[in-house]
């Protein structure tokens, strides 16, 4: 759960730089795909997501011991 919290982390305060990262991975050519611009605060909430998931589940981890 801590790499999903660090990979919301990203999303949620470099969105640009994350998705940047991702389609070097992802694409053979990344500088030939273009994005639309509301893709930035779709990143932003899936960030937000994952922080959430995150964070519940450390709460979580914290009940039972």
């Amino acid at each position: 759960m801590y790499v999903l919290g660090l990979a919301g982390a990203i999303a949620l305060f470099v969105p640009k730089q994350a998705l940047r990262f991702s389609m070097n991975i992802a694409y053979e050519n990344p500088e030939t795909v273009e994005w639309k611009d509301r893709l930035v605060p779709v990143i932003r909430g899936f960030g937000v997501l994952y922080l959430l998931i995150a964070l519940n589940e450390v709460k979580n981890r914290s009940r039972e011991t």
